[in-house]
């Protein structure tokens, strides 16, 4: 996984955990199983984009503000 990735990821993170939530309520909220975000959040696996506009709005966040690297891509169902 590149940095930009990293930064990108540890983000989702930050504006989580910002918000207040935790994984457990955030997989709540998204209907995104828990080890899924947690996986996502340390960069083991990609993201829909189904799931990916669902953390966006969760976190009320645009989604490319998450996303803003060029070199990560959400991926498509």
């Amino acid at each position: 996984m590149t940095t930009e990735n990293q930064s990108n990821l540890t983000l989702i993170r930050q504006i989580r955990e910002s918000r207040g939530l935790t994984i457990a309520e955030l997989s709540r909220i998204t209907k995104v199983p828990e080890n899924t975000l947690y996986s996502i959040e340390q960069g083991r696996c990609g993201v829909s984009a189904d799931r990916a506009k669902a953390i966006s709005i969760c976190l009320k966040v645009p989604l490319e503000q998450l996303f803003e690297s060029s070199s990560f891509h959400a991926k498509k169902n």
